[in-house]
């Protein structure tokens, strides 16, 4: 525990003061200031941690107080141990600028504007489970300072069947810096949470461990160098659009392509990064949702699943004004109407498919390099093909049934206003598995499953 120096009570650091107070003696201190009276310093290669492991899948939460760890932020389960132990001190910090309560007025601001989110997120048993945890981040500093140059040609004649170009040699003098590129470096941390909050470097300081009195530390478990290949392409790339840019060097109109500039990693640095962090976990269905909030800056990023009672509901209140709408407005005729079948047919179809290829891409962590690194002996490959059929026949027939009564060439409205009246409830129908699939998209295994290697047959 940090103690008050002066009634040895605990402290905490308050983002709202910006300074480390001692809730028994309501001192109150600057958290430079302090950092001399618990001997800390640039020399502290290793800090004293307890350290929370989950039996059940294996994430590590670190404490420097002597705050508890009740239960696991990842999964839920109370199966913790600890121990003490020794982690290296990270270089830079970035304080945690808003409270508990402004990132949970933050959350319920952006489920607010969902009406059709579950109750159960809404209930204050809820929100008050979220933390403050920092994230530990690999921080890039990149550059790059020297000449780049292209060759190219222009043809300028073409004389008795032949061209004639001039040639040129655009070159250009490069000072390019990119400080502050950052990634998370906790597998667990998933990459579509931790790249919706972005973190601004201007607030970042050295380490203190006066900042992280009464909040809770991830720990590191991916290489620092993880993210090397995928943080210097967007370095170069965005390097060649500003010099793509200078009108002054012309390539194109000199038949040169931009160069690539050659930005390379300059040096790493870790940093811990605040975050206020909720896992609701469905047990009962092996899932969990989860909504982070940005420590520094209070954007939101969460999964929102859809109540399906509410979607009913909506659904229902929805009908009645397009109900009217539709019979006093113009006459449709009878053979339109397939059409309408066949056209929602075609948008329930690719809605469909687009959500089982972002539910297969999510669950298989594909574009989340940390995760495939720190965790691949188990890998989770599913099997997709019969779900792609199982999704698929309700719009199928769907369609068939307003395109074979379209063409069919009756007289009958009745036939055409039949066929429309099936082919839509099938649309209904398939709507019901976009709602399923829009809630498994928005939720996430618990990860003990995923340690045990995932469900094979999904």
């Amino acid at each position: 525990m940090i103690k008050c120096p002066n009634c040895g009570g605990e402290t905490k650091y308050n983002p709202k003061e910006k300074k480390v107070t001692c809730d028994y003696c309501n001192s109150k201190f600057e958290p430079k200031e302090l950092r001399t009276i618990i001997n800390l310093s640039k020399e502290v290669k290793k800090l004293d941690a307890t350290s929370y492991t989950c039996s059940q899948c294996g994430a590590t939460l670190l404490v420097f107080d002597d705050t508890a760890i009740t239960f696991c932020n990842y999964c839920g389960s109370n199966a913790l141990v600890n121990e003490k132990m020794k982690v290296n001190n990270p270089d830079y910090i970035i304080p945690f600028k808003i409270t508990k309560e402004e990132a949970i007025k933050a959350y319920r601001r952006k489920i607010g504007r969902s009406l059709l989110v579950p109750r159960s997120f809404k209930l204050d048993t809820t929100v008050e489970k979220f933390r403050g945890i920092y994230m530990p981040y690999c921080i890039y500093d990149m550059g790059y300072e020297g000449d780049v140059s292209s060759r190219g040609s222009v043809k300028y004649l073409h004389l008795f069947g032949y061209d004639y170009y001039h040639d040129y040699k655009v070159s250009a003098q490069i000072k390019a810096n990119y400080d502050g590129f950052s990634y998370d470096l906790a597998s667990k941390f998933y990459d579509k949470y931790s790249m919706a909050l972005p973190f601004q470097y201007k607030d970042v300081e050295e380490f203190n461990l006066n900042y992280m009195s009464g909040y809770y530390a991830d720990s590191k478990d991916i290489d620092i160098d993880t993210y090397d290949t995928q943080i210097t392409k967007i370095a170069r790339n965005d390097a060649r659009n500003e010099l793509s840019k200078k009108r002054s060097l012309k390539f194109a109109s000199h038949g040169c392509v931009v160069p690539t500039v050659p930005v390379s990693i300059e040096n790493r640095k870790i940093g811990m990064f605040p975050v206020y962090f909720l896992a609701m976990v469905n047990k009962d269905k092996d899932i969990v949702h989860y909504a982070v909030v940005n420590g520094q800056t209070g954007k939101v990023a969460m999964d929102m699943p859809i109540d399906y009672k509410k979607y009913i509901l909506l659904s229902l209140l929805l009908a009645v004004p397009a109900y009217f709408l539709i019979s006093t407005g113009p006459l449709v005729q009878p053979k339109t109407v397939t059409f309408i079948g066949m056209l929602f047919s075609v948008m329930s179809l690719f809605l469909s498919n687009s959500q089982l290829d972002a539910i297969k891409r999510d669950r298989e962590h594909l574009d989340d390099k940390g995760y495939q690194i720190a965790s691949d002996d188990r890998k989770v490959k599913m099997k997709f093909t019969e779900r792609y059929i199982k999704h698929n026949w309700k719009q199928t027939i769907s369609f068939l049934i307003s395109f074979l009564a379209a063409v069919s060439g009756t007289i009958e409205d009745t036939v055409y206003y039949g066929a429309a009246i099936l082919s839509l409830l099938f649309v209904l129908w398939a709507f019901h598995d976009l709602v399923i699939e829009h809630n498994e998209l928005s939720s996430s295994k618990l990860p003990q499953l995923e340690k045990r290697g995932g469900d094979e047959n999904a």
